[in-house]
């Protein structure tokens, strides 16, 4: 039988114990939390084996109900949707009809009051504000409402939006020239700024400080970064 035609990744059925203790073991990310992102990942990769093997772990392990497993595939569901968007929008490079609108309107008012912030893909969206409505009261119903707790679905999001730049296309598109590569997006989408190289750590721990500082208190801010110590770029890549 020709198990990877099934989906089946049977390499993980001889797993080093010391590797798999050390993976599962609880450190910042609890046991459960890690079989979600291995349910995300699976679902991703339309691999039936670890799908079926996490959700029964999910089920036995944690008592998770069968609406609770559905909500985390409607958010992976949901999520993947929103992906896919995104590469539109990469395609059509701000070119007709896939421009981003003016934050005045009335849809992407709705959606900062209902979000916090408004999400690159809605500016894009709000060209059709019928269909942006649904998205956003979709978001709303599988990330921000039901069962599973906000944080458990945005590990799922998170491990759902991996991307594997095999071509390198987004490695191109920021300008990278080596690894590591460092790119600071803030929650609405918008490029920051990017450095490279190992130990930069005080750099991204102060780029980062300051975005959390100054996000929301004015449109187009910025964070304040050493030019000396990391390149910044005012285009924005996305």
């Amino acid at each position: 039988m020709n198990f990877s035609q099934l989906g089946l990744r049977p390499a993980l059925l001889i797993v080093n114990h010391q590797e798999l203790a050390h993976v599962m073991a609880t450190r910042k990310l609890l046991n459960q939390q890690k079989r979600m992102i291995a349910l995300a990942v699976a679902a991703s990769l339309s691999a039936p084996y670890e799908l079926v093997a996490h959700t029964r772990a999910l089920q036995r392990e944690y008592a998770m109900d069968d609406g609770q497993i559905v909500e985390l595939v409607a958010t992976i569901a949901h999520v993947r949707s929103i992906n896919a968007f995104e590469k539109a929008i990469l395609a059509f490079n701000d070119v007709a009809p896939m421009r981003s609108q003016d934050s005045s309107l009335p849809i992407l008012v709705e959606v900062r009051q209902k979000l916090g912030s408004v999400p690159r893909y809605f500016t894009y969206m709000a060209a059709d504000p019928t269909f942006a409505k649904i998205v956003l009261e979709r978001e709303i119903a599988t990330v921000h409402e039901g069962e599973v707790s906000r944080l458990n679905k945005e590990l799922v999001a998170f491990a759902t939006s991996v991307v594997n730049d095999a071509e390198f296309k987004i490695f191109r598109a920021y300008g990278a020239k080596g690894w590591p590569h460092f790119v600071l997006v803030d929650p609405e989408g918008n490029f920051i700024g990017k450095t490279g190289g190992e130990g930069q750590y005080d750099v991204l721990d102060r780029a980062i400080a300051g975005a959390i500082e100054k996000f929301g208190a004015k449109k187009g801010y910025g964070v304040d970064i050493d030019p000396q110590a990391v390149e910044v770029t005012k285009l924005s890549l996305l």
